[in-house]
């Protein structure tokens, strides 16, 4: 689940950021896995995230949620997007 939550936050970031930069980081954090995808591209917006049609989004929150975790986005218009995943080290 994690691997291709991190799969589909760079299929993202390749379809739409313009990012020329982007780094991947995973650690331990207690009983959890956290991993942080960012990018230095366009920034994702609220706005961008109140359209419809958002389903790689949308599945990332389903599939992290499915294994009791959670995937937070926030982004800021020219300064790049975070996507922060969190899941717990056991089901």
């Amino acid at each position: 689940a994690l691997f291709r939550i991190v799969q589909e936050s760079l299929t993202n970031i390749w379809r739409h950021s313009d990012a020329t930069r982007v780094s991947v980081r995973s650690y331990r954090d207690g009983e959890r896995v956290v991993v942080e995808i960012v990018d230095d591209g366009k920034g994702l917006t609220e706005v961008d995230l109140a359209k419809s049609g958002h389903w790689g989004v949308m599945g990332m929150h389903e599939r992290a949620k499915s294994h009791g975790g959670e995937v937070s986005l926030v982004g800021a218009v020219g300064r790049g997007t975070t996507v922060r995943v969190q899941m717990p080290l056991t089901d």
